[in-house]
């Protein structure tokens, strides 16, 4: 027994210096807080944290009591925690287990303490890391969807007075204008455009870096598309260089796919070549990748003569916002944008895009995409050529490309081709095949040819003595070089004119319109858009703008088609209009008060469905899904602004189901006015008012001006009244609105300081710390609002008393005195033009002006005027009508 009692005792002594030598804080308690073990890790632990045991008390004797009473836990663990202040000084892990005794008395508790403090405080940076990086991303996505909001506003921003300024310079384009005005317009379009296209390539850069690019899949026509981006590089060809479309035969011309964006990419390729070379020309190609059951993979290639680039420079060359050249005095300018959205849009349409270069030898960019063939397969080939047996055909031009690909088109015809490189060489095989007694039957000439140019070459030709009959004559000119050969048609010199690019159908179309031989089943675009215009004429159109400069381009360019035009202010007025009469189309903005054009929208299909009243989105909004979303609340199309008036008759002509007084429209043949400008505005007009900035802003008639300043005058009487009502009721967005409108319209008639003013009131709207400082600016702005209006409605009498509409004393009225035949005239031809729908109305009525004599005659002209600056043309004709009957004038013949 002693024996196994000193075992036990060195068991004892073996496991408690065990225990001592353990790193961990260990203890053995019995009830009532009674220590009956503990190393001297326990102890030192103690020691640093009192909270935990001290004198038998502490919150770990707390938490062993409370263990033992539940007889159902063997083992527990929790976390003691000990602060200074707010800061977090310890925290202990005590991990329990109950010890039940053999002899029956009482369980005790052993418990191993682990000092977790350091890993808390890891947690917890590692917490407030993730907690920060969370916040981080959330800013970062806030910030990136402020910075894609403010580039789509900006976008919209400018897009609304670009489409002012490229549609009002297109109708001014219009007119008689001297040579020097034209190019000054012409340059100022150009200009307009280009920066169309950088707004487009800032918004697209920003979506494709967002994600948030969307694709379409439209059915186009291959040959429609190269045509437009050959007609965007105009600025190349007119400096000489030549361009050269090559389709390979076996390429289908109807496809389904993006047509936009492989538009937009080839259109960044096109003008990037253009850019880069200056002498030579530019090559796109197309050629057949790969053909699938339903799917075709085209490879589409521009190839330039430029001045190339080195490794270095192609290795950087689709990086955003870089150049092959960033030195300050590069000769080449750019943003740097075009190449990087190329190669990202055509990876989003599952391509790829490639460029091989030499430094002084041009580049050559290729990319690849896929895309939906649309039915039967229609290839660049027709299926049945003209049969031309027999017939001999002469192409003269330097540009062995251009050869290749008219050889392309005329393959399989039957036909003898024959080349010539110059002029020299055509006379030459001319001679000689008429020394061998087999002319030719048809010679193309380039215009622009080494030594002889093409007119030159013809005159040689025709003056060489030919036994045989003189060869039909077609010249080929670079695009938009056609008035070169004014002289040559005149002369006879020439039987048809084909412009390059050469497009396979024209070329078929031409030569046997000459040689009188076969059909062909090209179509013809000129022909498809006539036809389009016709279908136009006599439409009653429901045009759905806030924007009065938009209206007035609008109305312009829809009126010069024979469109009969109403017009509906916001998404309310317009559900008032179609209530009242009905309507062929509806053209509607998005961004308006009262209702916008997406509510607008969904009412109207509550009533009419899609085909039964097309609408036609047209806004300024360039975001990705902004078609869609159109689409989606039941729009037919989307038109984006600055309007393209081809793109705007041909969107149009597609939804348009039938045509409206077309025979009557086309049949009309009115007299040609000199249009008069009876309305004169000195610069001294109105302090506060820039009048030539004003006349600048609407095109500079002085007609449209004065119905501008009239519409001011009457539509602004309350504003100041209401923005002071808005600002009572903290009604901001109403407030934000109605100053955005104010400073659009003051800034129109060229109000510079009213405008300033509304501008600082809609910043301020948007601030909430400065809205305090609103009551002092809305004070300021009626007291000018109210002044302007006063001045401009003061300044307007004179000007009417100064053109004759004051009565004169003594004057005789109307019953008294018949109407001058003068009136008289003046009333037929407005009729005239108010049948027809022709704005130009409105300057015939200002001629009447200081011709209506006595009080009635001139209510009537004044009132002629009040609608004729609604465009109401149905009541201005009611009213002449009216006129006419109580004159006893004849307006028919």
């Amino acid at each position: 027994m002693a024996d196994e009692g000193n075992r036990v005792l060195e068991e004892g002594r073996v496991l408690r210096q065990l225990v001592e030598t353990v790193p961990l804080p260990a203890f053995v308690m019995a009830s009532a807080g009674k220590l009956l073990f503990a190393n001297a890790a326990f102890f030192a632990m103690c020691a640093k944290m009192p909270v935990l045991y001290h004198a038998g008390q502490g919150r770990l004797v707390r938490l062993c009591a409370d263990f033992l009473l539940h007889p159902e836990w063997t083992q527990w663990s929790q976390e003691i925690e000990t602060k200074t202040g707010s800061h977090l000084a310890g925290v202990v892990e005590v991990r329990l287990s109950r010890l039940v005794r053999s002899t029956g008395a009482l369980p005790m508790v052993m418990g191993v303490l682990v000092d977790q403090t350091e890993l808390k405080h890891i947690s917890n940076r590692l917490t407030k890391s993730h907690t920060q990086a969370k916040e981080l991303a959330r800013k970062a996505e806030q910030a990136s969807r402020a910075k894609e909001d403010f580039l789509a506003n900006m976008g919209h921003e400018i897009r609304t007075p670009m489409n002012a300024i490229i549609g009002l310079t297109h109708l001014c384009l219009q007119t008689d204008l001297t040579l020097k005005q034209r190019d000054y317009l012409g340059k100022i379009a150009l200009s307009a455009n280009l920066l169309l296209k950088l707004i487009s390539d800032i918004l697209d850069f920003s979506n494709v870096e967002a994600g948030r690019l969307t694709m379409e899949m439209v059915e186009f026509s291959l040959e429609e598309l190269l045509s437009r981006v050959v007609a965007l590089g105009v600025k190349g060809w007119e400096k000489g260089l030549e361009c050269v479309v090559d389709v390979a035969s076996n390429v289908p011309m109807r496809l389904q796919g993006d047509a936009h964006r492989l538009a937009q990419v080839l259109n960044s390729l096109v003008g990037n070549a253009i850019k880069f070379t200056e002498q030579g020309g530019v090559v796109i190609g197309v050629t057949l990748h790969e053909e699938l059951a339903e799917q075709v993979v085209l490879t589409f290639a521009v190839e330039d003569t430029g001045i190339g680039m080195s490794a270095a420079q192609v290795g950087q060359l689709f990086q955003g916002f870089t150049q092959g050249d960033g030195s300050a005095s590069r000769k080449y300018g750019g943003t740097g944008l075009g190449l990087a959205i190329a190669q990202r849009l055509v990876t989003w349409m599952g391509g790829r895009i490639e460029v091989a270069s030499v430094p002084g030898f041009g580049s050559r960019f290729t990319f690849t995409v896929p895309l939906l063939t649309v039915g039967t397969r229609s290839a660049a080939t027709p299926d049945v050529l003209p049969s031309w047996h027999g017939r001999r055909f002469l192409v003269v031009d330097d540009n062995a490309t251009v050869r290749k690909v008219l050889g392309g088109f005329l393959a399989g015809c039957g036909a003898q081709l024959v080349w010539a490189a110059s002029g020299e060489e055509a006379l030459q095989a001319v001679r000689a095949a008429d020394e061998a007694q087999v002319g030719f039957d048809l010679v193309l000439v380039d215009w622009h040819l080494p030594g002889w140019n093409g007119l030159e070459t013809i005159q040689q030709i025709k003056r060489a003595g030919l036994s045989s009959p003189v060869p039909k004559m077609v010249i080929m000119t670079a695009y938009g070089q056609e008035n070169l050969l004014t002289s040559g048609a005149e002369q006879g010199l020439v039987d048809g004119f084909l412009s390059k690019p050469i497009w396979r159908g024209a070329l078929l179309e031409i030569m046997a319109c000459l040689l009188g031989a076969g059909t062909t089943s090209a179509s013809c675009a000129a022909e498809e858009e006539v036809a389009t215009l016709t279908r136009l004429a006599g439409l009653r159109l429901l045009l759905v703008e806030d924007d009065e400069i938009n209206q007035d381009v609008a109305r312009e360019l829809l009126g010069q088609v024979g469109i009969r035009v109403i017009v509906a202010n916001h998404g309310q007025e317009a559900l008032e209009r179609l209530a009242e009469q009905g309507f062929d189309l509806i053209l509607m903005d998005i961004m308006m008060p009262v209702m916008d054009g997406y509510e607008t929208a969904r009412r109207i299909r509550l009533r009419y469905d899609s085909t039964e009243l097309p609408i036609i989105a047209m806004t300024a909004h360039a975001r990705s899904g902004d078609r869609q979303r159109c689409l989606d609340v039941g729009m037919n199309d989307h038109i984006t602004k600055p309007v393209v008036p081809r793109e705007l008759y041909g969107t149009l002509g597609r939804w348009t189901r039938h045509g409206g007084e077309v025979e009557r429209f086309l049949s009309q043949d009115l007299p040609v006015w000199e249009p008069i400008e009876c309305v004169l505005f000195p610069e001294d007009f109105c302090p506060g008012i820039d009048v030539s900035r004003g006349l600048r802003n609407v095109g500079g008639g002085m007609v449209t001006y004065r119905g501008v300043l009239e519409k001011f005058v009457r539509n602004q009487r309350d504003t100041g009244q209401k923005l002071r009502q808005a600002l009572a009721d903290q009604d901001w967005s109403t407030l934000e609105y109605m100053a955005h409108a104010l400073k659009g319209v003051s800034a129109l008639i060229g109000a510079k300081a009213l405008a300033g003013i509304a501008k600082e009131i809609e910043q301020r709207v948007k601030r909430t710390e400065e809205r305090e400082m609103l009551s002092a600016l809305l004070v300021e702005c009626e007291e000018e609002l109210v002044r302007l209006i006063d001045e401009i409605s003061r300044r307007l009498q004179e000007l009417d008393a100064v053109e004759g509409v004051r009565d004169v004393p003594g004057e005789e009225e109307p019953g008294d005195v018949p109407l001058s035949e003068e009136m008289a005239a003046l009333m037929r031809h407005a009729v005239e033009l108010l049948r027809a729908f022709d704005s130009s109305v409105d300057v015939v009525v200002e001629e009447m002006v200081p011709l209506a004599r006595g009080v009635a005659r001139k209510e009537r002209v004044q009132a002629m005027r009040r609608v004729l600056s609604d465009y109401d043309f149905d009541e201005c004709l009611a009213l002449l009508h009216s006129w006419a009957e109580e004159e006893g004038v004849v307006l028919y013949s």
